[in-house]
């Protein structure tokens, strides 16, 4: 389990990297932006824990309604992983986020045509359904598409802090 936890906080790294690549104009976060992290990183009461397998649903004006799943790791505020759209097509976009508060801003970046789409991302965290509804619009490649998305926490990964315990009617531990 540890092995699969590493892996994924790599995965989160390459992602941010990434996006740093991109410049950050046109809502991408840049990597100064991406990369803050709270003193008191999972201890503190005001970061929720987005770590975990979600599914969901996307509406895309190009592909139409779609299924998602994904697993993101956390760090702080900084939230990342693979999510995987499955529908008219089925393609799988790192997404790497910064969340503060309920507010969740970031970018997902899609492979598309032999390049890479990059989307930038707005969302609101509702801890009390698990629940992270947004929009996302193209900035970079992929003109003009853009949708909304709600994705469903369905477990979380354990950080090793009892502050990571969730009430009992909440997502179970991955």
């Amino acid at each position: 389990m540890k092995g699969l936890f590493a892996h994924k906080i790599f995965a989160a790294a390459i992602g941010i990297a990434i996006l740093a690549a991109c410049g950050g104009s046109g809502g991408v976060p840049t990597a100064a932006q991406a990369l803050q992290v709270p003193a008191n990183s999972f201890g503190d009461a005001a970061t929720s824990n987005l770590s975990g397998q979600f599914s969901g649903t996307q509406v895309d004006k190009v592909h139409g309604t779609e299924k998602l799943k994904g697993s993101f790791a956390q760090y702080g505020s900084a939230v990342g992983g693979p999510l995987r759209a499955i529908g008219a097509h089925t393609v799988t976009a790192d997404e790497a986020w910064v969340i503060s508060g309920s507010a969740v801003h970031g970018s997902s970046v899609v492979p598309s045509g032999g390049g890479y789409c990059t989307f930038s991302v707005e969302g609101k965290w509702n801890g009390s359904n698990y629940r992270l509804t947004g929009k996302f619009y193209a900035v970079s490649g992929c003109s003009g598409e853009r949708g909304t998305f709600t994705l469903k926490q369905q477990c979380f990964y354990n950080h090793g802090s009892s502050d990571d315990v969730l009430p009992d009617n909440g997502p179970r531990s991955c």
